[in-house]
């Protein structure tokens, strides 16, 4: 009688640890593809194929590089958008004046509050 086998059929499971880093350096640095990530694990010490690396990230919803490169992070568009961002910061404010109810914008231009006088009349 044959003992049973803890041997499972087809390749071995990739280490967690080669997965985290596969995944950790596509999405900080979206615009690698698979051989400067496949470069970039053997500086680490570790040789992993290109298709291995493309099926890690298939499997955790990441996309080839180009399709990476070309969509913005809300981190990254507020940072390029900072300053119009802050140029068109504004809150509008109701107030009762002899006109009647009046409406007012104010804008914060780098931070200095800005009224502008007379709004529209509600």
């Amino acid at each position: 009688m044959m003992a049973a086998s803890s041997v499972v059929p087809g390749r071995p499971h990739t280490q967690d640890e080669i997965q985290q880093w596969v995944v950790r350096m596509a999405t900080e640095n979206r615009d690698w593809g698979y051989r400067r990530i496949q470069g970039a694990l053997a500086n680490l010490g570790y040789q992993v194929g290109r298709g291995t690396i493309a099926n890690i990230l298939k499997e955790q919803g990441l996309e080839p590089a180009p399709e990476r490169k070309r969509k913005t992070t809300w981190k990254e568009f507020l940072t390029q958008h900072r300053e119009v961002i802050v140029a068109a910061d504004f809150l509008t404010v109701e107030a009762w004046t002899r006109e009647g109810l009046t409406r007012f914008l104010v804008l914060f231009l780098d931070r200095p509050v800005h009224s502008t006088g007379g709004g529209s009349r509600t």
